[in-house]
């Protein structure tokens, strides 16, 4: 998986976390920003890109 793509979920969930949004909250904003960085592929895609790296995300966290 691209590295950036990676980073970007690290960031955005973060970033979310900081706000104050929850768990499932934090995966949306993760996939919207997936979504919006390839345009071209289907939203499945970017759910499941967040799905793959959430937890280790999450884990960081901890």
């Amino acid at each position: 998986m691209d590295p950036s793509l990676i980073e970007m979920v690290t960031r955005v969930v973060a970033n979310a976390r900081r706000a104050g949004l929850g768990a499932a909250d934090q995966r949306d904003a993760a996939v919207a920003a997936v979504w919006a960085a390839t345009p071209g592929e289907a939203p499945a895609i970017a759910h499941f890109i967040v799905q793959l790296v959430y937890p280790s995300v999450v884990g960081l966290a901890a």
